[in-house]
């Protein structure tokens, strides 16, 4: 099984499952982002920085590892008033 391409990635080749957004970089932003393959039914994991003018360098430019990952159902606790 082939990983995908971060070209693919670019293109939308692969359906963004999930995406998180961290706004610490002062440039820009921190993006984890999920993608699935249905092909083979295979989701797949990248970490990148979004700067303000919307450029992905290190996507484009091929930087970022590009990882399998696997969904996993986990119960969350939450507390509110009474």
């Amino acid at each position: 099984m082939n990983k995908p391409t971060h070209q693919q990635l670019i293109n939308e080749e692969l359906k963004s499952e999930y995406r998180e957004v961290n706004h610490l970089w002062r440039h820009g932003c921190y993006i984890w982002e999920v993608f699935y393959r249905k092909d083979d039914d295979t989701y797949w994991a990248v970490n990148y920085r979004l700067s303000t003018d919307g450029e992905t360098n290190e996507l484009r430019e091929e930087l970022c590892d590009i990882i399998r990952v696997k969904p996993e159902e986990c119960r969350k606790v939450i507390y509110v008033s009474i």
